[in-house]
């Protein structure tokens, strides 16, 4: 039972992965532009995150030189905050998180499962009849986790203010 919390525990840790951005005015460099990031968040549910700690759970978020608007999730009223108040954006895409999941537990399993093949000096696979089923069970016991996590996808902001 250790032995599948463990693996359990590490296929949750692992399958929440992060893909970072950087987002700027004008795009320079490898950086995403307002307009691009804006045409990328359209009809998504993100999070906002302030410099000053805050956090708004938003949609249809439309960034501008001087001001982002969108609506609050919580209130479904609009917002308007100041554009270079904001820190990050985070965007979670639980279908890629699922299948991120689905490839360690996957990976787990079979690591598990050559492990106890390799360990097993008289060939008596007495381990077998639990390593088996965990090891078939694995890309789920991933998935599931990785598709409650999701992919992060994380906006960085750069302003000149």
């Amino acid at each position: 039972m250790k032995y599948l919390l463990s693996f359990f525990l590490l296929a949750f840790v692992l399958s929440g992965c992060t893909t970072s951005y950087l987002v700027s005015e004008k795009g320079e460099g490898d950086s995403l532009s307002y307009l691009e990031f804006n045409e990328e968040m359209r009809n998504e549910d993100i999070i906002v995150k302030l410099k000053n700690g805050d956090e708004i759970n938003a949609s249809n978020i439309q960034i501008g030189t001087d001001s982002a608007e969108g609506i609050d999730d919580e209130s479904l009223d609009t917002f308007r905050i100041q554009t270079s108040s904001i820190e990050t954006v985070i965007q979670k895409n639980r279908f890629w998180g699922g299948l991120e999941g689905f490839g360690f537990g996957t990976l787990g399993g079979a690591i598990l499962f050559g492990a106890v093949l390799l360990i097993d000096p008289g060939h008596e696979f007495e381990n077998l009849n639990t390593i088996f089923p965990v090891s078939l069970i694995s890309p789920l016991l991933g998935a599931i986790p990785g598709a409650a996590i999701g992919h992060k996808y994380e906006y960085e902001f750069q302003t000149n203010h």
